[in-house]
C-alpha cells in the first residue's frame, strides 16, 4: 500500500468563506492564526487545487480531511457545523455534516473516504484525482457575537497499491 498526501497548492473555484489571508495559504498549514472563516448560517464552500500525485498501481481510495470547529473570541452564541467538499470541475460533493460544539473553542477533524468516485461510482482513475478539488463547507447556527465557525487545515490522503500476483519485481530473480 502507498499513500501520498496531497496538501492545496492554489485557490479552486469556490472561495465563499472570509479570511485575510489567501484562502489556500490559510488551509495549507495548521496555524490558528491564519483560517478561513463563516460567521452566520449560510453554507459557505472553499474549494484549492491541490498537488498531483505520483501515479503508482491504482486508487484504492481518496480520503479528505479538513481541520475545524468553533472558535469563540468573547461573548456570543452559535453552534458551527462543518463538512468536507470535493469539486470535480462540474459538480461538488459533500461529506456528512458534522456539529463541531456550542460552548468553548474546539477542533475536529472531519474525514470523509472515498473508496469509489462519488459521481461515477466507480473506481478512481488517475485522472480524476489529478482534477480534484478538495476542501470545506462552513456554516455558524444562531451566530453572533464573535463566535465564529472556522478552518485551518485541509489535505487529501490518496491510498493505492499494485495488484497481488501482478509479477516479478524488478531486479529479483524468479523463484
Amino acid at each position: 500500500m502507498i499513500t501520498q498526501t496531497l496538501n492545496p497548492i492554489s485557490n479552486g473555484t469556490y472561495q465563499e468563506c472570509m479570511s485575510a489571508y489567501t484562502h489556500w495559504q490559510a488551509m495549507s498549514d495548521d496555524s490558528n492564526t491564519t483560517v478561513i472563516y463563516v460567521e452566520n448560517n449560510t453554507l459557505k464552500t472553499d474549494t484549492y487545487n491541490l498537488g498531483n500525485p505520483t501515479r503508482i498501481g491504482s486508487i484504492r481510495k481518496v480520503t479528505v480531511n479538513v481541520y475545524a470547529g468553533l472558535l469563540v473570541v468573547s461573548t456570543g452564541t452559535g453552534t458551527a457545523f462543518g463538512k468536507t467538499a470535493l469539486y470535480n470541475g462540474s459538480s461538488l460533493s459533500y461529506g456528512p455534516e458534522t456539529n463541531m460544539g456550542s460552548s468553548g473553542s474546539s477542533y475536529y477533524t472531519l474525514t470523509t473516504e472515498y473508496a469509489l468516485n462519488p459521481w461515477t461510482g466507480n473506481p478512481w482513475t488517475w485522472d480524476e484525482v489529478d482534477a480534484l478539488q478538495a476542501g470545506v463547507a462552513l456554516r455558524l447556527d444562531s451566530g453572533g457575537g464573535y463566535w465564529y465557525c472556522v478552518a485551518r487545515k485541509c489535505w487529501v490522503v490518496v491510498e493505492s497499491g499494485i495488484p497481488t500476483g501482478s509479477g516479478q519485481i524488478i531486479g529479483l530473480s524468479a523463484w
